[in-house]
């Protein structure tokens, strides 16, 4: 297996990916709100490989304690919104 070196990344909001995102919250009725995340995620691998990849929030709650849940209403809408950019992407 390949060692692949996580490297940070940093996009602004003109960026096409998050744009895309940004353009698929507010259609189910979101609003983008962007953030800084500290944590190293899938997201730092694609970048490091040339893979344009951003980190979605999906309405966690106690994230990352042993009582970390998710309501059905906000996993709900994290399919509305994943099924969402794959409509937006088929489209560009």
């Amino acid at each position: 297996m390949t060692d692949i070196k996580s490297v940070g990344y940093r996009f602004t909001k003109e960026s096409k990916t998050v744009k895309l995102a940004a353009e698929a919250i507010t259609k189910i009725n979101r609003t983008p709100n962007y953030d800084i995340s500290g944590g190293g995620s899938d997201a730092n691998v694609f970048n490091a490989k040339g893979k344009e990849t951003a980190n979605l929030s999906i309405g966690y709650e106690k994230i990352h304690t042993v009582h970390e849940m998710i309501p059905i209403s906000e996993l709900k809408k994290a399919v509305e919104l994943a099924y969402q950019l794959v409509k937006d992407v088929g489209q560009k």
